[in-house]
């Protein structure tokens, strides 16, 4: 009998998945202006009610291969580069995509990838960008000890290798909001007291501890 293909697949990234887990012990940069609540509990490794689902495991091993990508070919034309820098402090810690250096500035690239369909919702979006993106480039700015000259969002199809590039918004407002925003979501584990859920129900449909957080007393179900 001939083997299932989806089945080798979805055995080979359970696997690799299996592989990734770890015990947290700082805040992700990814998770940054997301819910309170969900960055507490992925800080203080509460299991997840709710994993992923096979497809989602899917379109992350795609979006690996689409980064390698658009880092090889960076690779070739830059003065410099970095490939998944680790940033961190005594808090927070994450990987930039990608660092390069072109015409004597740096840049920072945060790559993502997505399906076409996804670049109408983009065109609705403030800064053409999904706001949490924006504030993970922001958050990886803040980390970095040699800042880089600009910031760019690039959003590759999946079908088409469509691309389009976002520049980050460095501003002093913005860069005080997502300090401020780190500063509020530390207080609270620091103080081990459980945040308040996000009115943003949109999180909850795709957040991965909905089932647990919705089963906590005094917290209003979707």
């Amino acid at each position: 009998m001939a083997i299932l293909i989806s089945e080798v697949l979805d055995n080979f990234l359970a696997k690799r998945n299996v592989k990734k887990k770890y015990k947290a012990k700082s805040f992700w940069a990814s998770s940054a202006g997301t819910c309170f609540r969900k960055r507490y509990f992925q800080r203080t490794n509460q299991e997840k009610s709710d994993p992923f689902p096979k497809t989602t495991l899917r379109k992350f091993y795609v979006g690996d291969t689409f980064h390698e990508i658009i880092q090889n070919l960076i690779k070739e034309k830059a003065k410099y580069f970095d490939i998944e820098k680790r940033v961190e402090d005594k808090n927070i810690s994450g990987y930039v995509d990608l660092l390069a250096r072109f015409n004597g500035e740096t840049t920072l690239y945060e790559v993502k990838s997505v399906s076409d369909f996804y670049f109408k919702y983009l065109e609705k979006m403030k800064w053409g960008a999904n706001f949490f993106h924006i504030c993970q480039a922001l958050t990886y700015y803040w980390l970095l000890k040699d800042k880089p000259d600009s910031m760019r969002i690039v959003y590759v199809g999946t079908s088409t290798l469509k691309i389009k590039e976002i520049i980050v918004p460095m501003t002093k407002k913005s860069l005080k909001w997502i300090k401020d925003d780190w500063t509020k979501c530390i207080g609270y584990y620091k103080d081990k007291k459980l945040p308040p859920k996000t009115e943003d129900t949109n999180q909850c449909k795709y957040c991965t501890y909905a089932k647990y957080c919705n089963s906590l007393k005094g917290v209003n179900k979707l």
